[in-house]
């Protein structure tokens, strides 16, 4: 049987004397993806939370994994009152136990700025490695702004050796001494790749995996507690039967998506040389003048782009081929096939309606508490300034019209007072005819008595047969 694990913290309150129980949190680890993560999954997880929007307001605490095709993996959600560092830490003690993550370097977390989590997750797991989304990072643009700037920023946090990240770092010093400053104070352990370290094999800077998995739900967060709940099990079941049955009928020694990006580095691995310095150590020199340092026994480049990934880098693969061999033999394990059916291997069962569970003797629990917010409810997240409020959409903001009327910027029907230009005016089609009335743009009390004649002639007659315009 599937375990499911519920974890409730039950807060007791005194209505007519007598003590009823409220509901206010629950947790949620389904055994198959418990036993997926351990047997498959990379020792790294990112933590984010998202707002319910159903009746019973509060937030979806969510942990995701990452499998062995780069795919999003769930390991465990709660439901929680709010916002709170108390309600993270309790997320992430139980996420402790159940995972068995230990207080060491190998286990990554990645999160955002999110109230409360950065401290949770610093007293909860304080040896673990964590690291911060780079797209919640960014919010040096509120203070540092500029094109350059920001090009010279993602440079430093993609760079992967710490040389290259120095010499990143001197240029912002350079551009903006206050922008230098902001970032010297924020190790580089949470925001580079070049300070990462390499047990996990995943080099990615953002959380954009939890933010697809909140979409996924969109329509379940505005349902009540259990529909949500069921709904979730409902999609991580067919999630993992559809990718269950991929696999299976994959041919090949690595995973898909793992294969592509592999394919693209063979194709790069052309414009390297490699010179063989004896044994299994070569020296690399690409076509734009780097030069790095690659050892097959021992699965590291100079550059560590290899170790980041755990696939071999475009250096590492013109050594591969110098010594007659194929780059898959040197992908890590936690790509290939068999570790990524061992993920999906376990599963998540069904379960009957609620009208065949068995009778709880429990008295019921009372409902979460309801604070009613003011104004319209959102169901669309906040966007950032520079983001579009819909893809399809270009909004008006910024942009000027032109009234074809008067011909003059900034000029629309209900307050243009200028003069038409000739042949611009308004046709009005005749309702007893098929001929066409001209009507003068709104402006001189001539022309509003000119525009009222034309209407009531375009109406058909006078008086009580007229429309109201």
């Amino acid at each position: 049987m599937s375990l499911i694990k519920q974890v409730h913290e039950i807060q007791l309150e005194d209505e007519d004397d007598i003590r009823k129980s409220r509901f206010e949190r629950i947790y949620v680890c389904l055994g198959a993806s418990k036993k997926g993560f351990i047997a498959g999954c990379r020792p790294y997880i990112e933590v984010d939370a998202c707002h319910l929007r159903g009746p019973y307001k509060g937030q979806l605490l969510q942990s995701v994994a990452i499998d062995g095709n780069n795919n999003t993996f769930l390991v465990a959600f709660a439901v929680v009152e709010g916002v709170t560092k108390s309600s993270r830490k309790w997320f992430l003690k139980i996420l402790q136990e159940d995972l068995r993550i230990g207080n060491d370097k190998w286990f990554t977390v990645m999160s955002d700025k999110q109230k409360g989590l950065i401290p949770a997750v610093a007293e909860v797991l304080p040896y673990v490695e964590n690291i911060l989304c780079i797209r919640h990072f960014y919010n040096f643009k509120d203070n540092f702004r500029g094109i350059h700037l920001k090009e010279i920023l993602f440079c430093t946090v993609k760079t992967t050796y710490v040389q290259r990240f120095q010499y990143h770092m001197e240029d912002i010093k350079k551009t903006d001494e206050d922008a230098f400053t902001w970032l010297a104070d924020k190790p580089p352990c949470f925001w580079s790749k070049s300070h990462f370290t390499t047990y996990n094999n995943y080099d990615e800077l953002d959380n954009n995996i939890c933010e697809s998995f909140n979409s996924l739900i969109l329509d379940a967060r505005g349902k009540t507690i259990l529909p949500l709940l069921e709904d979730i099990r409902c999609i991580l079941m067919k999630i993992m039967q559809i990718r269950r049955e991929e696999i299976r009928a994959y041919e090949g020694p690595i995973c898909p998506n793992i294969q592509k990006r592999l394919e693209k580095r063979k194709l790069d691995a052309c414009n390297c040389i490699a010179i063989w310095a004896g044994e299994q150590k070569y020296q690399i020199n690409y076509f734009n003048g780097q030069q790095f340092v690659v050892d097959l026994e021992d699965s590291t480049n100079s550059c560590r782009k290899w170790e980041l990934t755990g696939i071999p880098c475009c250096y590492a693969i013109a050594t591969i081929y110098d010594q007659h061999e194929n780059p898959k033999k040197y992908v890590a394990h936690w790509f290939r096939k068999e570790t990524y059916m061992a993920s999906y291997e376990p599963l998540i069962y069904f379960i009957n309606g609620s009208e065949i569970w068995p009778k709880s003797v429990l008295d019921a629990s009372l409902p979460p508490k309801v604070k009613k917010q003011p104004g319209r409810p959102k169901k669309l997240r906040r966007r950032e300034a520079n983001e579009l409020q819909n893809p399809y959409k270009l909004k008006r903001k910024h942009t000027t019209t032109t009234y074809a009327v008067c011909g003059q910027l900034g000029h629309y029907k209900r307050s243009c007072k200028g003069q038409p230009v000739e042949g611009n005016a308004i046709k009005v089609r005749n309702n007893n005819s098929s001929s066409q009335v001209e009507i003068p743009p709104m402006g001189t009390e001539q022309n509003m008595a000119r525009r009222s004649k034309a209407k009531v002639a375009a109406a058909g007659g006078s008086g009580c047969n007229a429309p109201n315009f």
